[in-house]
């Protein structure tokens, strides 16, 4: 052995290696620090390293066959000992690696120094725009026309992956009266904005357009455009191609196709379908059935319109996440999605309501992955992002969330629902006082919001006293007393603090002709533990066998919604069936189960397990869990910094 360990010395072999190391790690500096000035993707870096370590044994085991010689590269093997220059080449080699460190040190440091990397992400953010809504210089019945063609031209310039783009669910809202220009790109934080005004009278179409840059400010571009209908996509192409140029984005070939896509050939489809939008953008229940109704329309007149099967779809999950439809229509929107996928395979419109409907299933790994490719098409598309960030909570992965939030944030900063979402992945791991102020900024910016109201409850269900979660918990019902799943949910959250009133929401539930224990499975858990409480032991009985047969079908028909093994636990639990109950809350380890501690705790279903070794040893893993994640997050703030 120390032979061939001579050998390799003789041959410069390790010094070979060492070099090679030193070098490649030199290489993936300067890559880490050009490839972002040159719009290279982030990913290149993996792609050169895989390079690198597959390129290492290689350059090993052709330093042992070959010498560097005067004459050229020679096999050792046939070079006299009198002309070998093995020890010159061990020089150089000192050179290669004492240089390669020295270069990759410097290019460490004055990176930290200079700051590159944050630097060019810097030079990024110049070219962050808002669509602010256009004008309706039409009769107000034609409203509809305005707002949708606004919302089409921001998705149009949202395809250019080189932008930051407000989307449009931050500007809908956004009030602009009595505020300067300054102001209002202060406050959204961007450096250009696109205003203008829509004129349509019968055939005839007059758009105008202006953008405004705020740093110096000053109208970047400006145009008219008097056409007729026909030529509505051309200019929303024309007015994404122009804002490009102006900002100096670069446009890939496949964004200039993007662009350029036409939606539909039916002009009397694509009016239908812009007033569906309105109607869906309210997200009332009323106005979704409408909405469903005008997407219907739209597809009768173009079969082959994708983005109105998303549109349908997505009514239909939505609106049954939200309460307002049945089962019947959450697997009708994973049928409407999957047809928007096959006529429009490279819309992120269409993946997106893929997700929603495997959402609606509680398969929240096809739903991810359907977000994510959506991400593919198009890299501001808010809806699968923020949907992105709300399925990574659910697989209990809150500091992605964080992440993800937190970049939605900066393309819009007066979004609710975000801020909504961080406070209840803060909630998740048990950071109350974060929580909080997020979920008060989201009450600031929509007082009237059914998930803020629930989160909210829910913050005060964990840490606050009984009649302050009372409190919340019929403010969050009083927001929409006719909807069936507000009723539902608020049974679940008063069990914790009042019996008496959960009964009443129970009862309110049972009553309605929706009411469906297969589809109300928490809520029949409420009836079933009421019921125990008042000594109806065979009534509660025959609910928690129904749920339970329910569930157990479920899984055994490979059923993917994560849910399942939860609610089958709580059955377990209010049944008395420890060991089952036991069983299934260990087999809900830390990393698929968001729920924290604290929510068992509060919980009386394990009122009865609560002093067991095993739930107490489970809690204690889950604390942990919790606690590593709290730790990775505040590193990731220390970086952000």
């Amino acid at each position: 052995m120390s032979n061939f360990f001579q050998e390799l010395q003789r041959r410069n072999v390790i010094k070979s290696a060492i070099s090679y190391v030193v070098i490649g790690w030199a290489i993936l500096q300067v890559a880490d620090i050009l490839f972002p000035a040159f719009k290279i993707p982030d990913s290149a870096i993996r792609y050169v390293l895989y390079a690198l370590i597959g390129g290492f044994p290689i350059w090993v085991i052709f330093a042992y066959i070959y010498e560097w010689t005067p004459a050229g590269f020679q096999r050792t093997s046939t070079v006299q000992n009198e002309a070998s220059v093995h020890q010159q080449t061990g020089k150089r080699l000192n050179f290669f690696i004492f240089g390669g460190m020295a270069l990759a040190i410097i290019l460490l440091l004055a990176d930290r120094v200079f700051n590159f990397t944050d630097t060019l992400e810097t030079t990024d953010e110049k070219k962050a725009i808002a669509v602010l809504p256009f004008e309706n210089m039409s009769t107000a019945e034609d409203a509809y026309f305005a707002k949708g063609i606004t919302e089409d031209i921001l998705t149009q310039i949202s395809q250019i992956g080189d932008l930051r783009v407000l989307s449009n669910f931050t500007i809908r809202d956004y009030d602009t009266e009595g505020k300067t220009v300054e102001e209002i790109g202060e406050e959204l934080n961007v450096n250009y904005l696109l205003t203008g005004s829509i004129r349509k009278a019968g055939e005839q179409l007059r758009i105008t357009c202006q953008l405004v840059q705020l740093d110096p400010e000053e109208q970047a571009w400006a145009e008219n455009y008097d056409k007729r209908m026909d030529d509505v996509f051309a200019i929303q192409t024309q007015v994404a191609e122009e804002v490009a140029r102006n900002l100096k984005a670069t446009l890939s070939p496949a964004e200039k196709a993007k662009i350029k896509d036409k939606p539909t050939d039916n002009l009397a489809a694509y009016n239908i379908y812009l007033k569906a939008r309105e109607k869906y953008n309210t997200y009332e229940n009323e106005n979704f059935k409408e909405a469903a109704d005008l997407f219907k329309k739209a597809i009768a007149l173009d079969p082959e319109f994708s983005l109105a099967y998303a549109g349908l779809a997505e009514t239909y999950g939505i609106g049954y996440l939200r309460g307002f439809y049945t089962n019947f229509f959450a697997d009708s929107a994973k049928k409407y999605a999957e047809k928007a996928t096959v006529l429009g395979p490279k819309r992120a419109e269409t993946w997106t309501a893929l997700g929603t409907a495997f959402r609606c299933e509680g398969n929240y790994a096809e739903a991810k992955e359907k977000y994510q490719k959506a991400l593919t098409f198009n890299p501001n598309y808010l809806l699968a992002l923020a949907n992105l960030a709300d399925i990574s909570i659910r697989q209990n992965r809150q500091v992605e969330a964080i992440r993800l939030y937190q970049k939605i944030i900066k393309s819009n900063p007066l979004n609710y629902k975000i801020f909504a979402g961080m406070g209840l992945t803060y909630l998740l791991l048990d950071m109350p006082s974060k929580s909080a102020a997020y979920l008060q900024k989201a009450i600031s910016l929509k007082q009237d919001n059914l998930d803020v109201k629930f989160y909210y409850a829910l913050w005060h269900l964990f840490y606050s006293t009984p009649d302050q979660a009372k409190t919340q918990i019929r403010k969050f019902k009083a927001a929409d007393p006719q909807n069936i799943r507000v009723t539902a949910t608020c049974a679940v959250l008063a069990l914790n603090v009042d019996q008496t009133l959960a009964k009443k929401y129970v009862n309110e539930l049972i009553q309605s002709p929706a009411f469906n224990p297969s589809e109300y499975i928490d809520q029949t858990h409420v009836l079933s533990y009421l019921l125990m409480e008042e000594g109806k032991i065979d009534s509660a009985n025959y609910w928690l066998d129904t749920t339970i047969t329910i569930l157990e079908k479920k899984m055994k028909e490979g059923g993917k919604n994560s849910a399942l093994p939860g609610l089958l636990m709580e059955a377990y639990a209010i049944k008395g069936e420890k060991e089952k109950a036991l069983h299934l809350l260990d087999s809900l380890n830390p990393e698929n189960d968001p729920s924290p501690p604290i929510e068992y705790l509060k919980s009386p279903y394990y009122e009865d397990l609560k002093d067991n070794d095993r739930f107490q040893k489970i809690m204690g893993e889950k604390q942990q869990y919790i606690n590593a994640k709290q730790l990775e997050l505040s590193r990731q703030e220390l970086e952000l910094q």
